[in-house]
């Protein structure tokens, strides 16, 4: 039995997958403590901050590892440590929603969404499921804006295609990633993008400040959902 077996093994038994439930039911300080004493058994220190890997609970992203590691030795004794996309693949086969941020940051180092980013976005942004929502786009657009190739997290916003207000979801298929400025141009229908094309339409009330990105080719999510891109491009103000 290879070590993704051995894992998914593991985690699928009820025994895991009830301290998994446990631990995301925890309050910040009780979760902190928790994970810094039983982590400190297996000498290693306890992951309570992933820069990487993040399990979805509800609006919540929760630092894979620490959970898969805690929830295992907890359940079965098992201290073994394995690399981050063992455990992120076993959870995944198993129904779990994970996330993973490819792209890295300075030297080498993966950077995401650390809990205080990801309270300064939840407070910008106003609704909490927005953190949760941008973080698929992070990982489906590879934390790239989808227009202007920026990819400077904090500049870089969630945009819904088809608008929440209208029935729009959540989900990977409904967004993309865009600059500020550019995401309020995209809600505005100043700027879209032609369903048979994939190219950029700037509104001419925008012209010339916009005009390098007229006629552009984009790369989309291969989960997005082109019915809704369509829907949002009839809309567009086109002159």
């Amino acid at each position: 039995m290879n070590r993704l077996d051995h894992v998914k093994a593991l985690i699928s038994s009820d025994g895991v997958r009830y301290e998994i439930d446990e631990l995301t039911r925890l309050g910040e300080d009780e979760y902190l403590a928790r994970a810094n004493r039983e982590m400190d058994q297996v000498g290693g220190p306890a992951v309570t901050r992933s820069r990487s890997y993040f399990l979805v609970n509800k609006l919540s992203l929760l630092p894979m590892k620490a959970l898969a590691r805690m929830s295992l030795l907890r359940a079965s004794g098992e201290t073994s440590n394995y690399h981050s996309p063992v455990y992120a693949d076993a959870l995944k086969f198993l129904g779990f929603e994970v996330l993973h941020n490819p792209v890295p940051r300075g030297k080498g180092r993966p950077e995401f969404l650390t809990k205080e980013r990801e309270a300064e976005f939840r407070k910008v942004l106003g609704r909490p499921e927005q953190a949760v929502f941008r973080a698929r786009l992070m990982e489906s657009c590879l934390a790239t804006c989808v227009f202007s190739g920026n990819r400077v997290p904090e500049a870089l916003e969630a945009c819904h295609i088809r608008p929440v207000s209208e029935g729009g979801s959540d989900l990977k298929a409904n967004g993309i990633l865009l600059r500020r400025d550019l995401h309020r141009l995209f809600d505005l229908f100043l700027l879209s993008i032609d369903p048979c094309t994939r190219r950029i339409l700037v509104s001419d009330i925008i012209q010339p400040d916009y005009a390098h990105l007229s006629g552009k080719t984009v790369s989309l999510p291969k989960e997005i959902d082109m019915q809704a891109v369509r829907e949002h491009w009839n809309r567009s103000v086109k002159g």
